[in-house]
């Protein structure tokens, strides 16, 4: 429930064995999204690729468009590990939102 008080909050110490576990749970995540985001890009980017060079777009421009693309569609993707980690219960402690 939102907003609900369940338990009381302890406040750890971010040891370096706590740190790495959360670095450790957001990387793996983010590897994992950038694979998608290349995937996702790529495919984009050839299908756009497609269409501009049979309106005869410049050389310049496609390649314009295709950072484009590719900055997007990471940004998009990127922000999904980050949601996934948050929540996440850990061997002696949870990474959450408190409401200050």
């Amino acid at each position: 429930m939102d907003g609900q008080p369940t338990d009381v909050l302890i406040k750890l110490t971010p040891t370096w064995d706590r740190v790495i576990r959360i670095w450790w749970a957001y990387l793996w995540r983010n590897l994992i999204a950038a694979l998608v985001s290349i995937i996702i890009a790529f495919i984009i980017a050839i299908a756009a690729d497609f269409v501009l060079r049979t309106f005869q777009v410049s050389e310049t421009i496609i390649k314009i468009i295709t950072m484009f693309i590719v900055f997007v569609v990471s940004l998009i993707i990127g922000i999904f590990p980050m949601k996934m980690i948050i929540g996440k219960k850990f061997r002696d402690f949870s990474l959450i939102i408190v409401k200050n």
